[in-house]
């Protein structure tokens, strides 16, 4: 019998990087640049955190952590409900570049899009984050 076998090239490109695993017993999506990979050490970092309180209201934290204060272009978003969800955004100049997300979150093909599309978030901000906007639209 005679085989075909096709050589398929071995230059495979993505166009973003994603992982899946569980860790405790909570499921972990990486996507993109979740840690702002590739960016220089002197990039000034400003937090903004929402956290969902038991009784349903939310607190919104912002703290800058800066290295070299050189530039403010990278914006950490994250949002944690205790025991259930973590979700961390990396926000260069307005897009989605990144995304870590921890628990049931429904919202790793969102943040693909996002991602991958390169939407600018600016109007929307650290709201972006809030349960109660539907960004899947």
């Amino acid at each position: 019998a005679s085989h075909n076998y096709h050589l398929i090239n071995n230059q495979i490109f993505f166009e973003i990087f994603a992982h899946i695993t569980r860790f405790f017993g909570y499921k972990v999506v990486l996507l993109g640049r979740y840690n702002a990979q590739g960016f220089s050490n002197d990039i000034q970092r400003i937090n903004k955190q929402f956290t969902m309180k038991s009784d349903g209201s939310i607190n919104i934290n912002t703290s800058a952590q800066s290295i070299k204060q050189s530039d403010n272009d990278i914006e950490i978003y994250v949002r944690q409900t205790v025991n259930v969800e973590y979700l961390k955004l990396t926000i260069y100049k307005g897009k989605v570049i990144g995304a870590l997300l921890i628990g049931d979150t429904n919202l790793e093909e969102v943040c693909e899009n996002l991602i991958l599309n390169r939407i600018d978030i600016s109007r929307l901000g650290i709201d972006i984050l809030n349960p109660n906007i539907d960004i899947e639209d």
